[in-house]
């Protein structure tokens, strides 16, 4: 069945990145960097203008996996994951909020999860939309880039190491909250030092 679905999308290019961009961060388990890579390689130069379209899709199918979150949610997560799991989820929400879907943007887990998660545990949509706009933007330019500066070796590159990539883009987004939250604690006594 995902084979007649993968040949259907690839036949239509653009357009099937287009869908399943949308689709992959709402409903449907195929990622848009099946489509990204190869229409990539097969137009170098169009590579960012098509990482513009997949993240621009992916944003706009996040979204609607959001409202589908909000309205469906708690229940149809909990035909997906068993209960313990679904606590676990609302606490790793509640906890990190929009650093983890930040996290889930980057790397190849099943990224409608986490949209239908922020919907369903009230995840504050500017946040929601921002942190899934970077996350979803450095993961899909960066593959543009790679692909425009190594060509065919990029494909190799990826295949191969998509796991250390994804471990390194994790990495960097850990560094980043902890310097936040380092940041944010530094303030409060920045103001008080300034008001000595």
């Amino acid at each position: 069945m995902w084979d007649s679905i993968v040949s259907l999308l690839e036949q239509y290019g653009i357009w099937g990145l287009l869908i399943t961009a949308f689709a992959e961060s709402s409903f449907l388990p195929l990622a848009p960097d099946f489509f990204l890579i190869p229409l990539g390689l097969a137009m170098p130069r169009w590579a960012l203008a098509l990482a513009l379209i997949t993240t621009t899709a992916s944003i706009c199918g996040s979204a609607f996996g959001y409202y589908l979150g909000s309205r469906i949610g708690r229940p149809l997560l909990k035909k997906l994951v068993s209960r313990r799991s679904l606590a676990r989820i609302k606490i790793i929400f509640n906890r990190y909020g929009g650093w983890a879907i930040l996290v889930a943007a980057l790397i190849p887990l099943p990224f409608k999860l986490f949209t239908i998660s922020a919907g369903a545990f009230s995840m504050r949509f500017s946040t929601f939309l921002i942190t899934a706009l970077i996350g979803r933007g450095i993961r899909f330019f960066g593959e543009a880039l790679l692909l425009m500066y190594y060509g065919p070796k990029a494909l190799t590159l990826l295949q191969s190491d998509l796991s250390d990539i994804s471990l390194i883009l994790v990495i960097i987004a850990i560094a980043l909250i902890l310097l936040y939250y380092f940041w944010r604690s530094r303030k409060p006594r920045l103001k008080k030092q300034a008001l000595v």
